[in-house]
């Protein structure tokens, strides 16, 4: 009977440190996942950016700039430059 008992205890401990252990894992992944997230969202703001200051200088062609920049379509630097239009 004592032995059933110590099974018992040591079947809940380790079932405990696997939750535990998975739950760390959940909130490192997910962690990971809004790093990703925000460094994309960083390089994307960075490329329009980049985009809208090469179209400012008006020395480049869309199809260069989106040759420089494989991130954006043509019709995002279509986009980006209509936008700078706009604030000038």
């Amino acid at each position: 009977e004592k032995e059933l008992e110590v099974i018992d205890i040591m079947t809940t401990l380790f079932s405990q440190e696997d939750v535990l252990e998975a739950y760390v894992l959940e909130r490192e992944n997910d962690a990971a996942e809004k790093a990703a997230e925000k460094a994309a969202d960083e390089a994307a703001k960075t490329a329009r950016e980049t985009a809208a200051r090469m179209i400012r200088k008006g020395k480049i062609s869309f199809e260069e700039i989106s040759e420089f920049i494989p991130s954006l379509s043509l019709a995002d630097i279509k986009q980006i430059a209509s936008e700078v239009v706009t604030q000038a």
